[in-house]
């Protein structure tokens, strides 16, 4: 089963308006650098085979973690339909963008590969220590079995503390007209979430009452751009294939 790092349900805004009648909706994947892109269905990028899927101890492969994201998945469309009418949100509506956004963090490929590599040192640990000890193998088959569903034990322990950091922070939504509008990323930054081509969540600490919809121009866009396209792993999705050169600039000098 092909389950995604960056849902359908997420990337599908970024779809091409330009995709041909009878075509099938694609995105447009361009390289860190600029120099390759690519246009793919949603449902063709960022999966991995059985990546939440969790083996019981009685052999059944549950689902239950793909699950719970398609449920999250679900509140957030909701939600993004408010958004995209420019309408007031609820405090579950806030609470169900303050979740998924927390599971956008704890999908990404660099995370991903980064605590798979921390699980991978403990079960080197655990191996030397069985070896040195005489020991059956025991306790190394359980860190095995961590290395294999990382994936799914990131998400597991890991949500509720992301959720707790990003719930009592302020929301705010850039919303642009932008010809390109707002890109997004295979790995974005914490606090910041495109939501659209035309919207970008941020999650401040400041409580001097933002509104919570506030329009952007071009130079904002361009910067978040840049940010964005900055923080990307290997790639991001521009929504008509086309970029700006200043997003290839560093944000940071």
């Amino acid at each position: 089963m092909q389950q995604h790092s960056l849902s359908q349900c997420y990337l599908k805004s970024w779809c091409d308006p330009a995709t041909p009648h009878g075509q099938e909706p694609y995105i447009w994947l361009i390289s860190k650098n600029g120099d390759t892109k690519r246009r793919k269905a949603p449902k063709n990028v960022f999966t991995r085979p059985d990546r939440y899927t969790i083996t019981l101890p009685d052999g059944q492969r549950s689902q239950d973690v793909e699950k719970y994201l398609s449920e999250i998945e679900d509140f957030y469309s909701r939600v993004l339909d408010k958004i995209n009418r420019g309408d007031a949100l609820t405090q579950n509506d806030r609470d169900s963008l303050c979740l998924f956004a927390a599971t956008i963090n704890l999908r990404t490929h660099s995370l991903d590969n980064s605590w798979r590599t921390f699980q991978k040192g403990i079960h080197n640990l655990v191996i030397a220590k069985e070896k040195e000890l005489g020991l059956p193998r025991k306790t190394s088959l359980d860190t095995e079995k961590a290395i294999e569903e990382s994936s799914a034990g990131i998400l597991i322990t890991g949500i509720d503390t992301t959720y707790s950091i990003l719930r009592p922070k302020e929301q705010c939504i850039f919303v642009n007209s932008d010809d390109l509008g707002f890109i997004a990323s295979d790995d974005p930054p914490p606090g910041f979430l495109p939501l659209t081509p035309h919207h970008m969540l941020l999650f401040v600490d400041d409580k001097k009452g933002f509104p919570l919809y506030v329009d952007v121009k071009q130079k904002t866009v361009d910067e978040a751009n840049q940010l964005m396209r900055f923080h990307c792993a290997e790639e991001f999705i521009s929504w008509k294939g086309e970029t700006r050169s200043i997003w290839f600039d560093n944000p940071q000098q």
